[in-house]
């Protein structure tokens, strides 16, 4: 039996793709989780790019 932390991606697993990819690989989970990304106003414009909103 896989342990899940075997099977997870990790950040390195992320590290070399284009933002274009990370986007489609995020849009993907979330549609597969039914997820919403919250963001907060002192993230990075890169780490709230996925964000539904942002809040203070």
């Amino acid at each position: 039996m896989s342990r899940v932390l075997d099977i997870l991606p990790t950040p390195l697993d992320y590290a070399g793709l284009s933002r274009a990819e990370l986007d489609g690989h995020i849009r993907v989970r979330k549609e597969e989780l039914k997820a919403v990304i919250l963001g907060h106003n002192y993230q990075r414009g890169e780490i709230g790019h996925d964000a539904a909103g942002r809040g203070t």
